[in-house]
């Protein structure tokens, strides 16, 4: 995944560690940190500053297909779809880094 400074249109940052293509992405507001949901079932927050992964989130049965934050980006809402329900189901967590 990347970083892109869209003043220069340049990369500014890869951030690595996802197993497979990552299908949703969302920042906080302060622009400090950012969550990635991907095919390979996991969630990753990143500080963007320094391209390190704060946390991976795992324990998910399919690919994380969307994902949301809570205005106080307190509270992380992804969501995942099975090829036997084809359906997503909507869950929560927590989206501090250090819990």
């Amino acid at each position: 995944m990347r970083v892109w400074n869209l003043e220069s249109g340049r990369c500014v940052r890869e951030l690595e560690g996802h197993e497979a293509e990552v299908h949703a992405v969302v920042m906080t507001a302060d622009g400090k940190r950012a969550v990635s949901g991907s095919l390979d079932t996991t969630l990753r927050i990143w500080d963007l500053e320094t391209g390190t992964c704060l946390r991976k989130i795992e324990g998910h049965i399919a690919p994380v297909w969307a994902i949301a934050l809570s205005a106080d980006g307190r509270r992380l809402f992804r969501e995942v779809a099975t090829k036997q329900s084809g359906s997503g189901t909507l869950r929560q967590a927590n989206a501090r880094a250090n819990s």
